[in-house]
């Protein structure tokens, strides 16, 4: 059966969209624990045996090796692919959404970079600062190639953003007398208001923190998790900004007409 010529570009992007995510896997298995992501040749994390060049395709090889490494037979986890099949869905979606274009590489970069610090964040309570460092500079880019007409609004936005957050940290500290939100949450959330604007940037906030509420409430009464663990914040952070950055047109007027409106 032949693919017709729509089809072929997807399955196209979605290849192109699952190799990046063998990328992204690299960077969150490294960053966090001081790996560079470049100058060390893959490896089993367990026996430290380089990879071969079949071992390393994008869901094949995971499926391949029936999830063990070649050598120790150690369990490959499942994280791999699953992050190749969000990058490939996520390809799609920015390119069906925006098109090729330079907003849609910003949004997708965007979409990449929250990815990572999800991942990262909930395995080791770590937000990479050269995630952060990336974000900040492609963001720059963007804003000198379409003129920086909105540049100011963009860094008053980072401020409130980090102001809020900020804010929310004080206050956490004083009433549970310890530490409630990282400093990686508060650098994330300077690049989410670049992003996002302040005002979805709230809704972002507002969301991240019913969603971590609802987890903690079920980690502590279900899963039996100690009550004084740490919430990674910043991956309910990660996934609200994902969300929001699709809908933040429809949040924007629902803001206008239904928020804004009635003042």
């Amino acid at each position: 059966m032949r693919l017709r010529g729509e089809n072929l570009v997807t399955l196209l992007l979605f290849v192109i969209g699952i190799s990046i995510g063998s990328f992204l896997n690299v960077c969150i298995y490294r960053l966090p624990i001081g790996v560079p992501v470049f100058k060390v040749r893959s490896h089993c994390p367990q026996c430290k045996t380089p990879l071969k060049w079949f071992e390393l395709i994008p869901l094949f090889s995971f499926f391949f090796l029936k999830r063990k490494c070649s050598n120790c037979k150690t369990k490959i986890s499942r994280q791999y692919p699953v992050v190749e099949i969000l990058s490939g869905v996520l390809l799609l979606l920015v390119v069906n959404r925006e098109g090729i274009s330079f907003q849609s590489a910003a949004m997708l970069m965007f979409c990449y970079a929250m990815l990572v610090i999800f991942f990262t964040d909930w395995q080791h309570l770590v937000i990479p600062n050269e995630v952060l460092a990336v974000a900040g500079v492609v963001w720059l880019i963007i804003q000198l190639l379409n003129g920086l007409d909105n540049f100011a609004g963009s860094i008053v936005s980072m401020l409130v953003a980090v102001v809020a957050i900020a804010s929310i940290t004080f206050l956490g500290n004083f009433l549970f007398k310890k530490q409630t939100v990282g400093m990686g949450d508060i650098k994330l959330a300077g690049i989410l208001g670049l992003y996002l604007g302040w005002k979805i940037f709230l809704i972002v906030l507002w969301g991240a923190a019913i969603a971590g509420l609802l987890w903690g409430i079920t980690a502590i009464t279900i899963l039996r998790v100690q009550k004084d663990s740490r919430l990674p914040f910043g991956s309910f952070l990660a996934f609200a900004s994902i969300i929001a950055m699709f809908y933040r047109i429809d949040i924007e007027i629902f803001l206008a007409q239904y928020l804004y409106g009635n003042f």
